[in-house]
Parts: C-alpha cells; sequence; structure tokens
C-alpha cells in the first residue's frame, strides 16, 4: 500500500486470488468489508494504527495461515479471520484484543497475551479446540467475561508472583491449571532404604503433574508421607520446592480364625501397619450363635489396634430351642423361650394367674424360678393347680388350731387341734377324731375342731370327823390316744389311795399319746414325750425333727430334746417315722 494511506475502500481486492502478499502500512486506520475477499494470502500483518475492520474483510481466504497482530487498540471489529489459521501472533503494544478475532480457530494450539493488555472482548478466543496453552505476560489480569474462553481447563501460564491475582480475578479464576511462566521447581524425595525406596522425584515445571511412589520392602507397608498424606502412588501439581518422606512402618500380621468353619465364618485377617485400628467380625451360619474370642472378649463387630503379630480364633456354639409353655394358659404365664447357644444359663419363670398357684415343671422339678442350662432343643411344661382355702377354727372352748390357708389342689395338710389345759380333743366338724388329722384339699374347706371338758370335781368329805374319816381311791383313765401323765400335786400314782381329812382339789392330767404314723416297728427304739421334752432311745444314732411345715427343727443324737413350741412334729429315726404332739 502506497506509504501514508489509511483507508482501504470496500471490497478493494476481493477476489484477487493472485494476491499473496500485502503491506498495510503503518499509517492505515481503516480496511472496508471484504477489503481482501478471497484473496491468496498466506500471512497478514495488521498494523499498529489500525481502529477498524469492515465485515469480512479478509473473508474466504483460504490459504491463510498466520496473523500478526499489531493494531493497539482496534475496538470496531466486525470481521473474523479464515479458520486455516495455525498461528495468531500479538504484538507488544497491543492494549485492546477485539471480540471475537480468534473465534472457532481450532488449528491454534498457543496464545501469547502481552503485558500491555487491559482487555480481551466476548468470544476472543471461544471454539479454539485445539488451544493447549495460554500464555499471559500481563502481571495484571486483563479484564475478560465468561465467555471470552471456552475451556477453563487449558493450561494458563502467568508472570511468577502473579498467580494469586489471577486465582482472585473474574474468570480467570476458572481456570484449573494455572502455572507460573517459566518456573520450574525441584521435588526431592527421600526415606529409610533399609525400608523401602523412593521414586518420581526431579526438577519440573510449575502446574506440571507429578506421579510419586513408595515402594517398601519385604517385612514393611508403607504408612504415610511427612506431610500426613497416605496416597500411594501419589498426584503432584508442582507449584513451589517440595521435600518428602515417604514414612515406612514394619509389617503386623493379623489371623482371624473361625474354631469350626461349618458353624461360622471370620473377617478381618491381613497385613497392617503397626497401630492400625482393624474391625474384626464374626459371622455365624444358619443355626449357630457366635459365643466369645479365644482372649475372653464377646464385642462383636470387635474394633482392634494392631501393635504385632496376632491370632484370634471366634468361637461358634450351636442354637438351640428352648420351649417353655404353660399347662393351661388360664392358669398361668411362663418366661423364658428363645434360641440360646449351647450352655446358656436361662432362668425360666412360671407366674400363676389369680387363684392358682405354680406346681411343678412337667420334669418333675419344683423349682421356680428355675436356672436351665440349654444343651438341646427342649421343651418344659410348667403345671399350675388351682388354689383352694382351707379355714380350720375351733369351737368356743379353745382357739389353737393349725393348718388355715389356700393351699393348691390335691396338697396335703396336717391339721392339728391342741387343746387349752382342762380340755381335750374330742373331734372335727365332720364327726372325724383324727389328730393330728391329715386333708386332701381339693376345694374350698371350712373345718371345726370342737373340744370337751377333760377334768371333772369329785368333793368327798367326813360329816363328822370324830366320829370317822374318808379313805378314796382314785383312778385316771385317759381315752384312747391319750396317756396319765401326773396329778396337779405332782403325784404319778394311777390308781391313788388318798385319806380324805381336808378339802382337795385333784386334777388328773392327760397328754396325747405318741404314735407311729409310718406302721414301722423296731423293738430297740423307744420314742416318748413328757411335757415339752422328747425322749428318744435309739442307740445313739441320728434322727432327725421336723415340725408342720416341714422345716428341718433338729439333727443329732441327744436323748432328750426341748421342743418349746406347741404342736406336731415328724421324728424321722433310721427304722422309723412317728409324729408327736407337743402340748
Amino acid at each position: 500500500m502506497p506509504e501514508g494511506a489509511t483507508y482501504i475502500g470496500a471490497e478493494a481486492f476481493s477476489g484477487c486470488s493472485g494476491v499473496t502478499v500485502v503491506n498495510l502500512g503503518n499509517s492505515l486506520t481503516n480496511i472496508g468489508s471484504k477489503a481482501f475477499y478471497g484473496c491468496g494470502l498466506s500471512t497478514v500483518s495488521i498494523p499498529m494504527s489500525l481502529t477498524s475492520i469492515g465485515a469480512e474483510a479478509f473473508g474466504d481466504c483460504i490459504r491463510l495461515k498466520s496473523v500478526i497482530w499489531d493494531a493497539r487498540n482496534c475496538s470496531d471489529f466486525a470481521t473474523s479471520f479464515p479458520e486455516t489459521v495455525t498461528a495468531f501472533t500479538f504484538g507488544k503494544n497491543v492494549r485492546l484484543i477485539p471480540s471475537g478475532i480468534c473465534q472457532d480457530m481450532a488449528l491454534i494450539d498457543s496464545i501469547s497475551i502481552p503485558s500491555t493488555v487491559t482487555h480481551i472482548g466476548d468470544f476472543a478466543f471461544y471454539g479454539c479446540d485445539g488451544l493447549e496453552r495460554i500464555i499471559s505476560s500481563a502481571s495484571i489480569p486483563p479484564t475478560i467475561s465468561e465467555t471470552t474462553f471456552e475451556d477453563y481447563t487449558t493450561k494458563l501460564y502467568v508472570p511468577i508472583g502473579s498467580k494469586t491475582r489471577y486465582h482472585e480475578a473474574d474468570y480467570w479464576s476458572n481456570f484449573t491449571d494455572l502455572r507460573n511462566d517459566g518456573a520450574s521447581y525441584t521435588i526431592v524425595l527421600s526415606t529409610d532404604i533399609e525400608k523401602g525406596s523412593v521414586s518420581g522425584g526431579g526438577l519440573y515445571e510449575d502446574g506440571e503433574i507429578v506421579r510419586i511412589s513408595a515402594t517398601p520392602k519385604v517385612g514393611y507397608l508403607f504408612a504415610r508421607w511427612s506431610d500426613g498424606n497416605t496416597e500411594n502412588p501419589r498426584k503432584i501439581t508442582v507449584e513451589s520446592e517440595l521435600s518428602l518422606t515417604a514414612e515406612f512402618t514394619a509389617v503386623c500380621r493379623l489371623s482371624v480364625l473361625s474354631n469350626d468353619a461349618t458353624m461360622g465364618t471370620v473377617k478381618g485377617s491381613g497385613e497392617y501397619a503397626e497401630s492400625t485400628i482393624v474391625i474384626l467380625s464374626a459371622l455365624p451360619n444358619e443355626g449357630f450363635q457366635f459365643a466369645r474370642w479365644n482372649d475372653g472378649s464377646t464385642e462383636n463387630p470387635r474394633p482392634m489396634t494392631v501393635m504385632d503379630d496376632t491370632e484370634l480364633t471366634a468361637e461358634f456354639l450351636p442354637l438351640h430351642s428352648l420351649s417353655v409353655a404353660a399347662d393351661n394358659t388360664t392358669t398361668g404365664i411362663v418366661e423364658g423361650s428363645g434360641e440360646y447357644a449351647e450352655g446358656t444359663v436361662v432362668i425360666l419363670s412360671a407366674l400363676p394367674n389369680e387363684g392358682f398357684q405354680f406346681a411343678r415343671w412337667n420334669d418333675g422339678s419344683t423349682e421356680n424360678p428355675r436356672p436351665v442350662t440349654v444343651m438341646e432343643d427342649t421343651e418344659l411344661t410348667a403345671e399350675f393347680l388351682p388354689l383352694h382355702s382351707l379355714s380350720v377354727t375351733a369351737d368356743a372352748t379353745t382357739d389353737i388350731v393349725e393348718g388355715s390357708g389356700e393351699y393348691a389342689e390335691g396338697t396335703v395338710v396336717i391339721l392339728s387341734a391342741l387343746p387349752n389345759e382342762g380340755f381335750q380333743f374330742a373331734r372335727w366338724n365332720d364327726g372325724n377324731t383324727e389328730n393330728p388329722r391329715p386333708v386332701t384339699v381339693m376345694e374350698d374347706t371350712e373345718l371345726t375342731a370342737e373340744f370337751e371338758t377333760g377334768s371333772h370335781r369329785l368333793s368327798v368329805r367326813s360329816g363328822n370327823e370324830d366320829m370317822g374319816n374318808v379313805t378314796a381311791l382314785l383312778t385316771a383313765t385317759p381315752n384312747t390316744g391319750y396317756q396319765f401323765i401326773h396329778w396337779n400335786d405332782g403325784d404319778i400314782s394311777n390308781p391313788r389311795t388318798i385319806a380324805i381329812s381336808e378339802n382337795i382339789d385333784l386334777i388328773a392330767k392327760f397328754e396325747a399319746k405318741a404314735t407311729n404314723t409310718d406302721a414301722i416297728s423296731n423293738d430297740n427304739e423307744r420314742i416318748s414325750v413328757i411335757g415339752r421334752t422328747l425322749y428318744v432311745e435309739n442307740g445313739g444314732k441320728t434322727y432327725r425333727i421336723y415340725n408342720t411345715i416341714g422345716q428341718l427343727v433338729y439333727t443329732g443324737n441327744d436323748s432328750e430334746v426341748s421342743l418349746s413350741n406347741p404342736g406336731i412334729y415328724t421324728v424321722c429315726t433310721g427304722n422309723r417315722t412317728q409324729k408327736i404332739m407337743i402340748r
């Protein structure tokens, strides 16, 4: 172009395919639309003075490969360069990069932005799919919009010391691979060579992604890097000088076993770094249950800190069914059913409903609550019986009777009627004369003990003592089941002759005879009662005494035993069982 030309008109060289080189000069300010449309240009240099380019000024220049852009402040850019351009260079005086200037130039792989640029327009580098790096020499980030660039994963190189500004600048902060232009850093790796080795250290460009690794020797495991990171291998983005030490630890072998693989399996075995916390699990198969670890712990799952080589065995046990029920749900309930590991001790409880009483388990045991050791599948039934009231009273002459209470159906109760002084038992109100008397409780029952006077007064005297005296022969005759003891004045003679010289009151004292209720006889044994003292002659052998409710009150071989409480007692010697009454 002529020196001093400032304007090229529209379509000035349009269709001139033979034009392959053009010198636009340093004074040119405007290029009209389609000025070089279809020309054979391969390279074009835009002067610093240019401020305006019309639409399609370089349209259809299919041979154009290189553009050198020196325009300082071209704010009126209405065109686009062909997609055939492979190199686009911005001069050192450019302040403004126009919107859309390199849009869709997929063949450009690198862009350098001069330090003088303060603004880059919309879509300036949008659609540059082949762009691999952007080098910005501007220490102050130029203003851009969200659409200035499309791919924010492209490597962005910026002046050393300005990365923070770009990280904080609008839209520049979208770039994920930001590097210092021209900077390189050293990664230094070290370790104890007796335990392992490291690789990946060296000199790298800023922003480069480096892979480092630590390889332990036999008997060791990688633990961590000196900065606390535990990744291995590990990727590092180079941003500064870096020194790292690989730390290794001795291998601790943890062996987790099952006592029987058919009963259950385990998890947790392996090689671990010292102090590693491992969760152990014992998983029972169907029909079995985890019981314990061989060190006594029952925790499952179980956290364990590995400090040395360790072996643990999970112990499994068969599960057994324990089924407990009541013989009738209206009479009571039971507790304790379930599935239990073999050897488990289960406490069974039989809880009677109102009006009933637990009698026994179907295996004969009467213990309740009852501990049961589960060793196999077991079924137990609690048997309950109705409760019946047994009311035992005395007539108006005395009130000492024993046996009243509530009893389970079928219970045998020993009733005792104890006469007061001056009275003797006569009969029960149902006519029965047995005393003590066994009664089998089958329904609500009321019985009354009837007593009668046990002594009578006989007054004998002389009508005139000067004329003569009276002598009386007294005989005390006991009823069946009783025996004479003594007279009230202590005399034991019977019959007894007394001379009547004054008023005398004599009372014969009787007591119930001891009887052998089991009809077991032995000529070498003799059991008798005088007052409240029991006399036993059996050759010094041990015998036992039980009260009415079955409590043991004495065991030994004494020939005399004092029994302070009145009632019916049972004496058991080696050959006989005999009931006695203490009044």
